[in-house]
């Protein structure tokens, strides 16, 4: 094991400084895995690793704050981005960004029938409520005061989304289907029936914004762009289209770790490098929590990595089981979906019964061919922009996709757990790392797996 993390420093380093987030603002059970990973790692890096845990804990106290539910908090408001909905008959406007006083900060977010300019700052009062991920809710305690003027990217990100919106709505029939695409392409679902048959199948990912977004927007413009273009002009050119696809998405925890993830692959093509994917997925975590350091108590990110933990640590082993009942053949292709489905929940599955108290099985069966078909509806969608007639080629397949969801022909009763002990999981995650470093064979040669 000490010569596993000699070869994979970057994810020693990140998964310590992942495990230092949570242990200061969240919880002592970090202290579990850590003496885990320094028992097993090299002595020399000991001191080092112990800096790395300890340093969330010293940033933290001296920059954020922990505030009690109903506390009233007055400062600096900082919009970070922004959404629209019809609630009620009324449009109500969403905001998240940074809430500054005293000098520390908290990630908040507040909503208002009033529409406030995210170019500028702005001096408010408001009652807060924790929720997940040291993330507040704020209720507005009189109006808003604007500030200073500043530069954002949020109102640009606000109309190019809504632009890509009315496009496809407009030449993509019939309406739902236009509103799945709209889901996949910028992570804004409208239509709740059909988020709440995604949510039923488990498969309710493939609508939200996530790593997942990022890695099928990826590999399709990298399916369009290999056959046009040699290795290293087509990863420059690709590199600068998912930055900017990644600066239309906006700023979220597992949507930073896939763009960075993406940017050192092909910079390793660029540079001519061979890419160690667990040592990838090892920077893309230390550049995500640089970026926003409180990403690691989100559930989106936590569930992000964990998945691609699954499918770097667990891929092969469950196809090497798997491979006992479908040999090479016909069938492979669906034998490596099982075997990517079955590493991920093996990683996940704690957490989503801790999470939501309930887990589908309908998944395993649905997210072997789901997340691929919803690859080619985004590929359709991507050529339809330059070939206008394939809207309605993309309109009618996935027309055909969702009445799967809607009338499934296979719905098995979900799995419910009322509780589940922090101790069970974080038991579990240890035992499942530990025995995955044991593996010897991993999953190096997946293309691109790490942008689950």
């Amino acid at each position: 094991m000490d010569n596993f993390w000699r070869k994979r420093p970057a994810f020693l380093f990140g998964l310590t400084l992942f495990l230092g987030v949570h242990f200061a603002l969240q919880s002592f059970l970090a202290l579990i895995p850590l003496v885990a990973i320094l028992s097993t790692s090299p002595k020399k890096a000991f001191f080092a690793l112990c800096v790395v845990f300890l340093f969330p804990s010293i940033y933290f106290y001296h920059s954020h704050d922990s505030l009690e539910s109903g506390e009233i908090v007055e400062g600096t408001f900082t919009i970070q981005s922004l959404v629209d909905s019809n609630r009620f008959g009324h449009k109500m406007w969403g905001y998240r960004g940074q809430m500054r006083w005293n000098g520390k900060k908290i990630p908040a977010q507040f909503y208002s029938t009033k529409f406030y300019s995210p170019s500028k700052r702005y001096h408010l009062r408001a009652k807060a409520t924790p929720g997940r991920g040291n993330n507040y809710a704020l209720k507005l305690i009189g109006t808003p005061q604007p500030l200073e003027g500043r530069w954002t990217l949020a109102w640009q990100r606000y109309r190019a989304k809504k632009i890509v919106d009315e496009v496809i709505s407009k030449r993509v029939t019939p309406p739902r289907s236009a509103q799945f695409l709209i889901a996949m392409a910028t992570g804004h679902i409208e239509d709740r029936a059909l988020l709440g048959e995604f949510n039923k199948l488990g498969i309710s990912h493939i609508l939200a914004i996530s790593g997942f977004h990022f890695a099928l927007m990826t590999l399709t413009l990298h399916a369009i762009l290999r056959r046009f273009l040699p290795p290293k002009p087509e990863a420059l050119l690709l590199m600068g289209l998912i930055t900017l696809y990644f600066l239309f998405l906006g700023a979220s925890p597992s949507i930073h770790r896939a763009w960075l993830a993406s940017v050192v692959v092909l910079l390793g093509i660029v540079c001519e490098k061979q890419v160690q994917p667990v040592n990838t997925l090892g920077l893309a975590l230390i550049g995500a929590i640089v970026l926003d350091p409180l990403s690691p108590l989100t559930l989106s990110f936590q569930l992000s990595f964990l998945a691609t933990v699954g499918i770097l640590f667990y891929f092969q082993p469950v196809d090497k089981v798997l491979a006992l009942w479908i040999p090479k053949g016909p069938f492979s292709g669906i034998r490596k979906a099982l075997a990517v489905t079955g590493a991920v929940h093996l990683t996940l599955l704690p957490l989503l019964l801790f999470s939501f108290h309930t887990f589908s099985l309908s998944t395993l069966f649905y997210n072997v061919f789901f997340p691929f078909c919803a690859g080619i509806a985004l590929l359709l969608l991507l050529v339809s922009f330059l070939v206008p007639p394939v809207h309605l080629l993309n309109g009618w397949f996935c027309r055909a996709l969702l009445s799967l969801s809607e009338h499934p022909p296979l719905l098995l009763k979900p799995l419910y757990l009322e509780h589940l002990s922090p101790w069970v999981i974080v038991l579990y995650l240890t035992g499942l790392l530990w025995i995955g470093v044991k593996v010897e064979k991993r999953s190096d040669s997946l293309c691109i797996p790490y942008l689950t």
